[in-house]
């Protein structure tokens, strides 16, 4: 796929889920890069393990989240999403945000 990087890695559990890869779009380069890169990116989505979110919306197989998480005291947006009966996160964009909780 054309934009987007596949990374294989230790098995998480999100929303009762066994998550074994994550596929990064490379939609956060285009005003976030200055902040935010694919490792950083994999930090956020392991500190989902063992989470259970309630989705922004639905769209066919596709459920999309908007997740605030904190890393190293600093507050992240992660926009992720699931796909019905897959083994993955697919991150849809990323940033620091510095707004209040």
């Amino acid at each position: 796929m054309p934009g987007q990087r596949s990374y294989k890695i230790a098995p998480i559990t999100v929303n009762g889920i066994k998550i074994v890869r994550v596929i990064i779009d490379n939609h956060y380069r285009e005003n976030h890069a200055e902040h935010m890169n694919d490792e950083l990116i994999l930090k956020l989505v392991i500190e989902l393990d063992g989470r259970k979110e309630l989705p922004e919306t639905k769209t066919g197989q596709y459920s999309y989240f908007a997740t605030l998480i904190e890393l190293d005291q600093k507050q992240y947006r992660l926009i992720w999403l699931l796909e019905d009966h897959a083994l993955y996160v697919g991150v849809v964009n990323a940033y620091r945000d510095k707004r209040r909780k």
